[in-house]
């Protein structure tokens, strides 16, 4: 009886090992999208940080009213930014989201209406007005 005790127990890490392994890509696949938040009644998603996050994030933009993409230009090139303070004003001035971003992208799903975006980097802020419809897809890069 003992040997094939010992057996079983030399495969467990095997078998182990099997099952992470087949667990991975489920896994891999939820950690590559950010985490939806909500403010309000609004549903948003930011980030964009590594190239697979990234990519995931410019998939997803689609299913989003509105996007917003911060960069910075250096030397010619444009770099992305994080953590970027973003409000969001309905026509009316009410904030409707007041977060920052966790990425250089940041997708919105607003009601119907226009809005006022302001950015801020390193003290400078920008500020853009856009009209969201249903059905339609917005995007908006602040660039400093």
């Amino acid at each position: 009886m003992k040997p094939f005790i010992m057996r079983s127990l030399a495969l467990a890490p095997v078998v182990g090992m099997v099952l992470l392994t087949g667990l991975a890509p489920a896994a891999s696949a939820r950690a590559v999208m950010p985490m939806e938040h909500t403010y309000g009644t609004v549903h948003f998603v930011s980030g964009g940080i590594g190239s697979d996050e990234s990519a995931a994030m410019k998939q997803a933009a689609s299913r989003y009213g509105l996007e917003l993409v911060f960069a910075k230009r250096q030397r010619g090139n444009d770099d992305y930014l994080a953590y970027v303070p973003v409000v969001i004003r309905n026509a009316e001035g009410h904030v409707v989201l007041d977060t920052r971003s966790r990425g250089p992208y940041l997708l919105a799903n607003l009601p119907g209406g226009t809005y006022t975006v302001t950015a801020t980097e390193r003290g400078i802020a920008k500020q853009q007005t856009v009209h969201v419809a249903a059905g339609n897809h917005q995007s908006l890069v602040f660039e400093w």
